[in-house]
């Protein structure tokens, strides 16, 4: 594939990691299970979060829980940070299909990759 005149390859390509390379629904899911029990609300069922749970939190949270939404996103990130990190060290997220390959084509390409 060819590039349009008067544009060049990037010299890096940054990518984020949550479902863009790894699937982390898993920890997202228990995020906002932890959010809303800490609100005594009724959780969201993985279904209902993969459904819902779609851009940032400061947009979507005010609109999920009022005046609450900053206790809120306490709540999400407590969770977030305690489990995250840990899933992904031990491989409990699953790279997405075709992640892997798009990293070895950029590579061979010599650009630059981040997350």
């Amino acid at each position: 594939m060819s590039l349009p005149a008067g544009l060049s390859r990037p010299r890096a390509i940054l990518f984020d990691w949550d479902n863009t390379l790894v699937n982390t629904w898993p920890t997202i899911v228990e995020c906002y299970r932890d959010t809303f029990t800490a609100l005594g609300q009724t959780p969201w069922t993985e279904a209902e979060v993969r459904a819902r749970a779609h851009g940032s939190l400061r947009d979507v949270f005010p609109a999920l829980f009022g005046s609450r939404a900053d206790e809120a996103e306490r709540a999400f990130y407590e969770t977030f940070f305690r489990i995250h990190l840990e899933r992904l060290a031990a491989a409990r997220c699953r790279c997405l299909a075709g992640a892997g390959l798009r990293g070895r084509l950029l590579r061979r390409r010599g650009q630059q990759q981040g997350g």
